[in-house]
Order: structure tokens, then C-alpha cells, then sequence
């Protein structure tokens, strides 16, 4: 009996090391994901989207605390704390295949991603140095990803700047928005993941329905815990799942309609399904 109960425990031992070690291995697979990613779009997207826009200089103005629409996509965040600490993510143009990559101030950025570090006090040699003619900062009458700027963020960057310098801000809006669109292989491939997952996910769901049984809300909580043993994120405003309000149970002959999506990394599903 007590050989039993030890050869329990060991197998308990391995199972949960096993799934410590599967759960290592897809947090590891995203952050790797995300950096390639990353490398390609600075590689590859980044020149042009600048040129096309003649942009000399973009500087992408982050505070700690605050999530910033972009910070997936360049990598660079500050931390999780109440000063007002600004980062500066600066993407120079300076000729040639490369664009040359900064992080100023209290945001933290991969080493092998950015060139060059430095802090808030540096910017306005940083600039002068370079002297660009047009310089490009998140702020946007119209687009949300690209008005990540506070008004006091803008105002501390103005400061910093210098007069000559303020007076060459433009918006960031149509470069950030060419640098988004224009995908890169490694983004193909990790929103095809994401999209055959909610695609199985949907038509299980449909499956498991019992006319008569289930409820709307019993299968939303079902795809949310799907979600969740997916390391997905899920829904602050509770389940999603086809068909009237969240008590009414599905009965034979029922029309549904279900549209919905879920997040994966810095990609955002948008799938619409009949049954």
C-alpha cells in the first residue's frame, strides 16, 4: 500500500513538471515569436514606411504606467509603476538599408533589438545631433494606435526638445500605420495560428450544444475556460455565445448567429459564424 501511494506521488511529481515544462515552453515560443517578429518589421517594413513618409525621425513617446497601443510592437515598456517617467522609442533614418534604433528615458527595450540606450536628460542632444527635418510623434486626430501621446507627455517633450525642434513634430499616424499593415512573414504565420484555434474552438462549441439543455451562458463560460487552459485572453465583460440573452436555452430550429473574436499576441480575431 505504501509503495502504492509513493509511486502516486512520483507520477503526480512528473505530470506536474511535465505541464510546468509545456507551459515554459509556449511562454517562451510567444516571446520568441514576438521578437522575430519585431526583427523583421525593423528590418524589413520600417525603411520604407519611413521613407514613403518622409520621416527622418520617429519618436514614439511612452509613460510608465500607462499601456501604450505600440508596445507590442516595438518592444519597448516602462515600468508598471505611478511616476511620470517618459521613455522614448527613436527610430533614425541615417541612410542606408538600417533604420538606427534608440531607447531614451525609463522604458526598457531588448538589446538585441535597439542600438542605443540613454536617459530622458539625453534627448535634446540626441535630436540636435541627428537634426532631422520632419519627426513623426504619436498623436493623431483620428487614429487610436497612434495617439498614444498624453498632453503632458507632449508638453515634457516639447520642453525637452527645444523650440527648433518642437517646431518639426508631425504625426505618426500614416507611418505607424504603414508599419502595422505591411506584414511580415512570422506575423502570417502566428495570425494563422490564432485564427484556426477560434476557428475549432467555434465549431466544437456548436457541437456541444443540446436542444432543450444548453444555455447561452453555460457555452460562453465553456469557450471562456477554453480560452483560459489556452493562456488567451478572455473577456472582462463575460462570455460571448450565439443566440439572445445569456439564460435562454437553445431549442431545435434555432438560428444562430455568432460574431466574435479573441486576442493572440498582438493580433485580434474578428470571426463571424452561422449554425
Amino acid at each position: 500500500m505504501r509503495k502504492t501511494r509513493i509511486l502516486l506521488a512520483l507520477f503526480s511529481v512528473i505530470v506536474l513538471f511535465q505541464g510546468f515544462d509545456a507551459q515554459a515552453q509556449e511562454a517562451r515560443a510567444r516571446y520568441e515569436t514576438m521578437e522575430m517578429i519585431r526583427k523583421e518589421k525593423f528590418d524589413l517594413v520600417l525603411p520604407g514606411a519611413m521613407r514613403d513618409n518622409n520621416i527622418d525621425m520617429w519618436i514614439h513617446v511612452m509613460m510608465e504606467g500607462i499601456n501604450d497601443p505600440l508596445a507590442l510592437d516595438l518592444g519597448v515598456s516602462g515600468n508598471i509603476s505611478v511616476t511620470d517617467t517618459l521613455c522614448f522609442a527613436i527610430f533614425t533614418d541615417r541612410g542606408g538599408d538600417r533604420i538606427e534604433r534608440a531607447v531614451l528615458g525609463g522604458g526598457r527595450g531588448s538589446r538585441e533589438l535597439y542600438d542605443l540606450f540613454g536617459a530622458e536628460r539625453d534627448l535634446q542632444d540626441f535630436v540636435s545631433e541627428r537634426d532631422p527635418k520632419r519627426i513623426a510623434v504619436n498623436m493623431s486626430d483620428w487614429l487610436p494606435a497612434s495617439n498614444g501621446l498624453t498632453h503632458t507627455g507632449y508638453l515634457r517633450l516639447v520642453r525637452l526638445l527645444g523650440d527648433k525642434y518642437a517646431s518639426r513634430l508631425v504625426s505618426a499616424e500614416n507611418l505607424i500605420t504603414d508599419f502595422r499593415v505591411r506584414r511580415v512573414q512570422a506575423e502570417i504565420i502566428a495570425f494563422a495560428k490564432i485564427a484556426e484555434i477560434q476557428r475549432q474552438l467555434m465549431e466544437e462549441a456548436y457541437r456541444r450544444i443540446v436542444p432543450g439543455v444548453t444555455t447561452r451562458e453555460e457555452l460562453g463560460w465553456w469557450v471562456q475556460e477554453q480560452l483560459l487552459s489556452k493562456g488567451l485572453i478572455t473577456l472582462p465583460r463575460g462570455p460571448s455565445a450565439p443566440g439572445g440573452s445569456r439564460g435562454n436555452v437553445y431549442q431545435r430550429g434555432d438560428f444562430l448567429s455568432w460574431d466574435w473574436g479573441i486576442r493572440y499576441l498582438n493580433f485580434g480575431t474578428d470571426f463571424k459564424r452561422k449554425g
